[in-house]
């Protein structure tokens, strides 16, 4: 049975010992509690097909790729979120079993009740991450993956691949457009890019988390 948070002032100490004893999911930021919602069909396998992928490319290594039950800390921010799919390199976060540290990657796969969520607050507290190397965003419905990726005083331009059928995508290659100016903290930039300096792992998760479709292009 869920039990009601604890009085106020609720730290991240008794999130934690509460959040353990729930049936639902709740992400935690400055000492309030957000109830999460039930995920789509889509949005599962995506999340899915996305942390197999990665677990295969990590095989052999010592990263290790967790799905959406697993939280992570954003201690600057005093927060604790449930990424959809998360990659860590460190020791420590392998035998850690309620929350990662050090994550070096985060995907997201947005939905119109989490974007503006998932793109705003919860990315600029992620960033601030000292381990946090690269961030992704899949939108199913606009078929469109942002992969930002942590630089040094790099100030390019933000793109993204745009929604088209891989059949297109390989007679054409890709396409990127603008998709915002890059995001910054005091420690680092982060740039968001996309093709047409794809890598496998972008063309992985390309391939998996958008649906074949014939293509009309000529």
């Amino acid at each position: 049975m869920a039990q009601p948070p604890p009085v106020l002032p609720f730290t991240a100490d008794d999130y934690l010992r509460w959040e353990a004893g729930q049936p639902e999911k709740h992400e935690y930021v400055r000492g309030e509690t957000f109830a999460m919602g039930g995920a789509s069909r889509r949005h599962v396998t995506i999340s899915l097909n996305v942390a197999s992928a990665l677990d295969e490319a990590l095989d052999g290594t010592p990263c290790r790729a967790y799905m959406a039950d697993m939280k992570v800390q954003a201690a600057e921010d005093e927060a604790y979120f449930y990424p959809d799919v998360l990659v860590t390199c460190d020791p420590a976060d392998h035998r850690a079993d309620q929350f990662k540290r050090a994550p070096k990657l985060i995907v997201e796969v947005l939905s119109p009740a989490t974007a503006a969520y998932d793109r705003g607050d919860k990315f600029a507290a992620c960033r601030r991450i000292a381990s946090l190397q690269e961030f992704v965003l899949i939108d199913p419905d606009t078929r469109r993956i942002e992969h930002y990726q942590r630089t040094q005083g790099n100030r390019s331009p933000c793109q993204a691949l745009d929604g088209i059928s891989r059949a297109s995508a390989k007679r054409r290659k890709t396409t990127s457009r603008n998709c915002g100016s890059t995001s910054s903290t005091a420690s680092a930039s982060y740039t968001c890019w996309a093709t047409p300096a794809m890598t496998a792992f972008d063309w992985s998760i390309w391939k998996l988390s958008v649906p074949t479709r014939t293509s009309t292009a000529t």
